[in-house]
């Protein structure tokens, strides 16, 4: 399946009937979710594999813009109030450094 060099985002928390057919169309290489997209551990699951269905690709990539700390999509599912971006940086130099 060629896709195209794009991510793009949804309205809201499930996909409206136009979203289900430019991701059949349009092939996009992913998506991103914001807050607006995430309400539940539950939803979510059920969001990705409506997603993942329509494309029909189990490793599409599905991302989330998240920065930790005060700015956080995941806090209805994850406290990571005490994560930021320098705790992920550090994270990363502790696991490949």
């Amino acid at each position: 399946m060629i896709r195209k060099a794009i991510i793009i985002s949804i309205s809201g928390k499930t996909l409206t009937t136009d979203e289900k057919k430019i991701l059949k169309k349009e092939k996009p290489w992913g998506i991103i979710l914001f807050s607006r997209n995430i309400d539940s551990l539950n939803q979510i699951t059920n969001l990705v594999y409506s997603i993942r269905s329509i494309i029909k690709d189990k490793r599409f990539p599905i991302i989330v813009d998240e920065e930790g700390g005060k700015v956080s999509r995941l806090s209805k599912i994850v406290n990571n109030s005490i994560y930021n971006q320098k705790s992920f940086g550090e994270m990363f130099k502790k696991k490949y450094s």
